[in-house]
């Protein structure tokens, strides 16, 4: 399976490091360049140096061909973002999964969901 990951913080780093370990095809996207080349020296992963939620980063992570896309950054709108932008670039049966720690988003989600808007 191929998975991006969006976020080379601890979570991110842990989530890249178990998918490894089970043979998966992994690739991390980061803004923090000096980050993403520790994980990248640590870990076999494709670093993609950027900000996971901007259309042109995606692109270059080959979204594409991914099956997996994981969030986790420290920002509940980055991690929307982009898995919405996920949602479009990439393959439509694509799995999308979003770190939201703020409440308020559920409800808000929820409908979107049942309505059929996402």
């Amino acid at each position: 399976m191929k998975t991006l990951i969006i976020g080379a913080g601890i979570v991110g780093e842990n989530i890249a490091d178990r998918l490894v370990e089970e043979g998966h095809d992994v690739t991390v996207v980061d803004p923090n360049s000096t980050r993403l080349k520790e994980i990248t020296d640590q870990i076999d992963v494709v670093g993609v140096c950027g900000y996971g939620s901007h259309p042109s980063v995606l692109r270059r992570a080959d979204i594409q061909d991914v099956d997996m896309v994981v969030a986790v950054t420290d920002s509940d709108e980055v991690n929307m973002m982009a898995c919405m932008n996920a949602a479009f670039l990439g393959r439509q049966d694509a799995v999308r999964v979003a770190r939201v720690r703020e409440p308020s988003y559920r409800e808000f989600y929820e409908k979107q969901i049942e309505h059929g808007f996402i």
